[in-house]
Parts: C-alpha cells; sequence; structure tokens
C-alpha cells in the first residue's frame, strides 16, 4: 500500500492567522476543543508588534509572536510535546513527512506561496505572502501529499514537485530571526501531563504578553513591540524614504499585515480577557479595563484599514496624499499610546 492519509484531521475554521489556524487543527486531532477565536489569544498571537525594514523590503506585522513561538508555547501550555523541523531538502523532507504520517500524526507546513493554494482551492486569497497549512497524508506512487489549507479546503493533493518548488520560490514573508530556515514543519507529538487548567494558561500567557509588548531589537532591520512600532512610526512620517511610485504597494503590505489583521487580533483578545475576567476574582477590574484598551485599539486598525486603501488608490492616481498620509500618522500615534498602557496595566496585574 502506497497511500497513507488521516481522515480525521478537521478544519476548524478561518483566520487570517495561518499558521495558529494550521496548529488549531493538528491539536483539535489530538483532542483539544478551545474555540478557535479563543485559542489564539491564548497562543500570545496578537500581542505586540513585529517591523521590518531592511532598506528594500518593508514588512510590518501587526503581532509580536513569532509563528515557531507561539505554536510552541500553546502546545506546551496545553501539556504536549512537539517538534518543530526544518528540512534540508526535498528527499529528507519526504522522508520526514511519510514518517510522521505512517505513525499517524499529522504535521503543520510552511511557508508556502499562496500560488500553490490557489491552484486547488478559488477561495484562496488572490493576492498576499505565504501560508501555512497542515499535512495529513501522503501517496507515494503519485508522489503527491494531502493538505487541508486554512482557506476552507481539505485533503488536496499537491504533487512533491509542486511542494518542492513553492519552497524554493516562496517569498519568505517571515525574515530568518523569526523562522531561521524553511521548510518549516512543526508536529505534536502527543501529550506529556494529564490536562491543563486554562485560567493557569491564561495567567501565563498575561505575562508572555509583557514580554511581547514591551518588545526589542532582534537586529538591525528587524524590531518588536513597542520598540518596532515606533520605528514604525518614525518611518511611516517620511513615508519610508521611499519614490512615490513605490508606496501603494507598502500601503497595501500595512492594509494588510497591521489593520486586517491587527484588528481581527485585537477583538480575539478583548473576547479572551472579557471572558477571563469574568472567570476569576482578582484584578477583575484591571483586566476588564485592559479589554477596553484592546477594543479601541482593533477600532482604530479599523479606522486606518479604510484610509490606507483609499491612500493607495490616491496614489495610484497620481493625486496628493500627505494629508491622508498625516491621518495615518495620527491614527499610529493612539495606538502607541494605547499599547503603552496595556503594557503598564499588563506589568501591574502580572507581577
Amino acid at each position: 500500500m502506497t497511500e497513507k492519509v488521516i481522515w480525521a484531521v478537521p478544519n476548524t475554521g478561518r483566520h487570517n492567522a495561518c499558521h495558529m489556524n494550521s496548529c488549531h487543527m493538528v491539536l483539535h486531532f489530538h483532542g483539544v476543543n478551545i474555540p478557535l477565536p479563543r485559542f489564539i489569544p491564548l497562543s500570545g498571537f496578537g500581542f505586540g508588534f513585529m517591523y521590518l525594514n531592511d532598506g528594500g523590503r518593508i514588512l510590518p506585522s501587526a503581532s509580536g509572536c513569532p509563528c515557531r513561538d507561539s505554536m510552541s508555547f500553546i502546545t506546551e501550555q496545553l501539556g504536549y510535546e512537539y517538534e518543530t523541523l526544518a528540512a534540508k531538502d526535498i528527499d529528507s523532507l519526504w522522508l520526514v513527512i511519510k514518517e510522521y504520517i505512517d505513525n499517524g500524526l499529522p504535521l503543520v507546513a510552511g511557508p508556502l506561496p499562496l500560488d500553490l493554494y490557489r491552484q486547488h482551492n478559488p477561495q484562496a486569497p488572490a493576492t498576499g505572502f505565504d501560508s501555512f497549512c497542515v499535512i495529513s497524508g501522503y501517496d507515494e506512487d503519485r508522489s503527491t501529499v494531502y493538505l487541508s489549507d486554512t482557506f476552507g479546503l481539505c485533503y488536496m493533493q499537491v504533487s512533491r514537485d509542486s511542494l518542492e518548488q513553492g519552497w524554493e520560490v516562496g517569498k519568505r514573508l517571515c525574515p530568518v530571526e523569526i523562522i531561521p530556515s524553511v521548510p518549516f514543519l512543526f508536529v505534536v507529538k502527543g501529550r506529556k501531563k494529564s490536562g491543563y487548567d486554562e485560567l493557569e494558561v491564561s495567567r501565563n500567557v498575561l505575562k508572555r504578553a509583557c514580554e511581547q509588548v514591551e518588545g526589542k531589537a532582534l537586529s538591525d532591520r528587524v524590531s518588536t513591540g513597542l520598540v518596532g512600532q515606533k520605528r514604525f512610526l518614525r518611518d511611516l512620517g517620511n513615508r519610508f524614504n521611499l519614490e512615490e511610485r513605490k508606496l501603494p504597494v507598502v500601503a497595501s503590505v500595512i492594509r494588510d499585515f497591521v489593520c486586517l489583521i491587527g484588528a481581527q487580533s485585537k477583538f480575539d483578545i478583548a473576547y479572551f480577557l472579557r471572558d477571563y475576567a469574568s472567570r476569576i476574582v482578582e484584578a477583575k477590574g484591571r483586566i476588564s479595563d485592559l479589554a477596553v484598551l484592546f477594543e479601541r485599539e482593533g477600532a482604530l486598525f479599523l479606522e486606518a484599514l479604510g484610509h490606507f486603501t483609499l491612500t493607495s488608490n490616491i496614489i495610484q492616481a497620481g493625486l496628493e496624499s500627505d494629508c491622508y498620509f498625516s491621518r495615518l500618522h495620527e491614527i499610529f500615534s493612539q495606538v502607541v499610546s494605547l499599547e503603552e498602557n496595556e503594557l503598564r496595566i499588563l506589568k501591574e496585574i502580572t507581577k
């Protein structure tokens, strides 16, 4: 028999956090039943900020929690053993995939370019960067793997050649400071302790959120948290020192990876905090205050989302855009102020 497929891996929903979406599918397969909008904040995803500007590429993100770290954190917190892998070539990758599938273990895989998903799924976005998925089977004779994407399609067959080409030509959304090498694989190997206390997990998330919101410089080109946000704010003020014709592309990236992801993530966090506050006695008021700040931040990202779309259209039409960039700078200045207040409250309730 040359085909091996794990048919019980569910596609548990759709979210902009593709890596956490994929991790949720795999952990759900292992028995975790936390709803996706709560699961993602419990991973730490959505807290903080990440900003890359290397003089050629500009990539801000409304999440300061790297893919690898957020998957590892939530898996460990929920009491499961895991392994992260980086295959050196397609032959070793193929062997690793087969070994884990043969042992009944699906894998999170990525980042892979969206073109690969669009070949099989019309629901995949027409534009964007790379995305994670779940590999849940293979067919040796056909040299294919079975993928479930985060856009709704399950068990689509993708050739080994397409997989290899995808990783070779992928746009490499994640800088090497975040994911040092691709192909990147993440596998949940099973329970290492019985059960978990979700309130304890919530407390640990908030402790970790302090570090993510505060942030630091990872290198000369990549910063996280408030350090990254303030650099982003400075560069936004001077229009990133780019020629006018390049600004529509930058505006599109900021719209998708700051405004769109940011709005969804901040409202997810507010929901998580309100639920947490309803189940505890200590610091309930301060946690509710924190939820309000994240709701305000989410609303600012929604406002900026419309402004960035408008700004991009104005630039493409060759019209004056100074006032629109000025307003965007004001919006993100308010975001930074909110994050500073969030950090202050996070430190108070976790000390």
